[in-house]
């Protein structure tokens, strides 16, 4: 009798047939004894039987039957064929010597050769559910998808509890999209067989087509509870992070790699996961690993490379991104990347950023073929359609400056569209949603299609809210989708197209001295062109903690990637200008030992007591990290890479900012804010007048500890902080691009 169960390729055991051996009663007694072996799994005793039973008559047909069972069984395929073939030609209407014989050359991929012997051996013996489902495994190899389907539901009509055949119906299914269909197969073979890793794998793979996660993710963990294979946990850690759980999904990608140590993708899956946990540097550690076990990936560096400069280490993240361009000079993601890092390089010359733009944006508009005409009417005074092209629409820094400008805008004058690149909203996006009649979440969508989308959206004003940080869209900018394009918000300075039309900033950050830093057309908003909304759970802004102390303490909440060694030089002089003064900083970063160590090296060569520094790591709770400004009497501002909602949060919270004026957009933000504010006197000229400013600050605490206790309510009744002003000065500013344009038309 054949065995009842069966799988992909699964082979059939006959009892020795009496006229297959034709040669000796003791010859098919030795067969038989092989045959109890060979079920037993003890292949190379049942070989050796196999062999002298061949040795005294070579035409035995089941000893080369089974012969070639054992070598396919063993993995010498080619060599099983041949003596199959052989039986087959001695014994023609044996049905399991073609049905085995099919099962062999699937496994070499004969899948023409492998459906042949199956149906010739369907032809001799219809009833046969295992052949059925054999031969529609190689259908669907072959991609007669209609004929693999009709397999499989032959199958389950001969032997409707096997699971096998249901398995392969899901799989069939599934190839054309009948997810549903599939589905409900799969769960039949799950139900029929459930201790079968496979099948909960199967499902959960059709599961997560349907876009079920968490189902998907039930399916898949019970896989990985029967069989941890690295393939399931694999699988099992995409599906986790796609349902933002990226702690447990590291979790299953180390699970993964348990097995599967050097797996360069699984490896660049835990680095991602990491990422998403804020552990960057164990993210630099999988990046690091991968590029070890792949290092012409120019991808791999990429990630590397970002990884290490969110950990604080800028040095060997300028290196591995420099390798990324090396690998692939055209590559605009590796460019805009090492762009992006040069701001933080205080010996990076301002003109030197530009050229890097520049050069960035050749690249782009080389391979991007610009729109030369539109169908947008040609009218300066109507309601204008803004699109607004982010990744930032959801809780980011970014956003701060956003969620109380929106809803300021008159619908009557801009209709807003927006173009989302986040892969999940949150409650920051709930705030800001309603302000959009037009919302797409984008991001997943190719260039081509958002480039069709703002064109068919007829699209007037197009605004880039990311330039060259998280997804980068400046190549769709590059085709010039809309009439009027502009870069505002989220990266400060240019981007380096020649087709991006403005930068919106202010007299400030872009002076019109810098307008060769830009490659856009400066357009200055009369205000900042920043507007702030505070935190609503922000604590109460506390006394001048250094009444209390006898001593003043200064501080900075900048990340660590912006503590350059410029900046960390000049804070150890005025620590040691300021007799008895404490220097607190915190960045999640100061955590890592190699990182706070740095940073301390670098104070204490530059003369620092170390004494009065302390460094503080991650605060999770908002109401925590604001209220640690209760600590802080003067916050510094870092250079070249200014603060930006670090130094709004401190104002906030009653803690003046002391800024160095630079050279560069980025190196301005915080003269912009203090001006906005009214704050002017904490702006320095230069490195000298900083440490003066310093001293001078905190010799008269009264006067320090009255701007402090004002500060907020100072904040609150500024422009920065003004949101309908803020709304009319940007309406405005798009009108005048609009207009501008418009007069250009009526004049070509």
């Amino acid at each position: 009798m054949r065995r009842a169960g069966f799988g992909i390729g699964q082979i059939c055991f006959s009892p020795p047939d009496p006229a297959a051996g034709a040669v000796t009663p003791s010859l098919d007694q030795a067969v038989s004894e092989g045959l109890s072996l060979h079920q037993a799994g003890r292949l190379n005793e049942a070989g050796a039987i196999y062999r002298r039973v061949l040795a005294a008559a070579p035409s035995h047909a089941e000893a080369n039957h089974l012969l070639g069972l054992v070598l396919h069984q063993s993995g010498q395929h080619g060599e099983a064929a041949e003596l199959i073939g052989k039986a087959v030609r001695q014994m023609p209407f044996n049905a399991a010597y073609h049905a085995n014989l099919g099962v062999v050359l699937k496994s070499q991929n004969r899948l023409n050769e492998a459906v042949q012997s199956y149906e010739r051996s369907l032809k001799i013996d219809p009833k046969q559910p295992q052949v059925q489902s054999n031969m529609g495994v190689a259908l669907l190899g072959l991609g007669r998808v209609d004929d693999a389907i009709a397999a499989q539901r032959q199958a389950i009509a001969l032997q409707p509890q096997s699971a096998g055949a249901h398995h392969h119906l899901a799989n069939s299914l599934a190839t054309v999209e009948r997810f549903e269909e599939a589905r409900v197969s799969a769960e039949k073979a799950v139900v029929l067989q459930p201790t079968s890793p496979d099948l909960h794998y199967a499902l959960g793979r059709i599961l997560m087509a349907q876009e079920k996660l968490q189902e998907a993710a039930g399916s898949l963990g019970r896989a990985v509870q029967l069989r941890p294979d690295s393939v399931a946990c694999a699988t099992l850690g995409k599906v986790l992070m796609g349902l933002n759980q990226p702690v447990e999904a590291a979790a299953s990608y180390r699970a993964a790699l348990a097995t599967d140590p050097d797996n360069v993708s699984l490896l660049f899956a835990l680095g991602h996961a990491q990422v998403a946990i804020s552990d960057q540097s164990g993210a630099a550690e999988s990046f690091g690993r991968a590029v070890e076990l792949d290092p012409g990936n120019d991808n791999l560096y990429l990630s590397l490379g970002g990884a290490l400069m969110a950990s604080g280490r800028p040095e060997e993240a300028e290196a591995a991104l420099r390798r990324a361009v090396e690998l692939r000079a055209d590559d605009p993601i590796a460019r805009s990347s090492l762009l992006f890092l040069s701001n933080y390089r205080a010996d990076a010359p301002a003109d030197q950023i530009t050229e890097q733009a520049r050069a960035f944006g050749a690249i782009v508009e080389r391979s991007a073929k610009p729109r030369q005409s539109y169908a947008n009417s040609v009218v300066p005074g109507r309601r204008l359609k803004v699109g607004m092209v982010s990744g930032d629409l959801g809780s980011s820094a970014v956003a701060r400056f956003l969620v109380s400008v929106f809803p300021a805008i008159d619908p009557e004058k801009l209709e807003l569209f927006c173009y989302s690149m986040l892969q999940r909203e949150d409650h920051v996006t709930e705030q800001i949603r309603p302000s959009f009649p037009h919302w797409v979440m984008a991001k997943f969508w190719t260039d081509d299609e958002l480039e069709a989308a703002i064109v068919r959206d007829g699209i007037d004003v197009l605004v880039d809210l990311s330039g060259h940080t998280g997804t980068l869209k400046l190549p769709v900018f590059a085709r010039k989708p809309a009439p009027v394009t502009v870069t505002w918000l989220g990266y400060s300075g240019t981007t380096g197209l020649s087709r991006i039309d403005y930068v919106l900033g202010d007299r400030f950050v872009a002076p019109s001295s810098a307008q060769g830093q830009f490659t856009e057309t400066i357009w200055r908003m009369p205000d900042s062109y920043l507007c702030f909304s505070p935190q609503a759970q922000a604590p109460a802004v506390s006394s001048l903690s250094a009444l209390d102390k006898g001593l003043v303490t200064f501080g900075s909440f900048n990340n660590v990637n912006k503590l350059s060694d410029a900046t960390l030089a000049l804070w150890a002089r005025v620590l040691t200008a300021v007799p008895g003064s404490r220097l607190l900083l915190k960045s999640r970063p100061l955590e890592l030992p190699e990182v706070a160590g740095k940073v301390l090296d670098t104070l204490g060569a530059a003369g620092a007591d170390l004494s009065r520094v302390d460094l503080v790591g991650y605060i999770a709770e908002a109401e925590g990290h604001l209220g640690s400004y209760g600590r802080v009497d003067i916050g510094l501002d870092p250079y070249p890479y200014n603060g930006t909602t670090t130094t709004c949060e401190a104002l906030w919270m009653g803690v003046p900012v002391l800024t160095l004026r630079g050279d560069r957009f980025i190196g301005r933000v915080g003269e912009s804010l203090l001006n906005s504010v009214g704050l002017p006197d904490w702006v320095a000229a230069d490195e000298d007048e900083y440490v003066a400013k310093a001293v001078s600050m905190t010799a008269d605490l009264p006067r320090l500890a009255a701007v402090r206790a004002g500060l907020r309510a100072q904040m609150a009744a500024s422009p920065l902080c003004d949101a309908p002003r803020f709304a009319r000065n940007f309406e405005a500013a798009l009108r005048g691009m609009w207009e501008h344009w418009c007069e250009k038309q009526a004049n070509a």
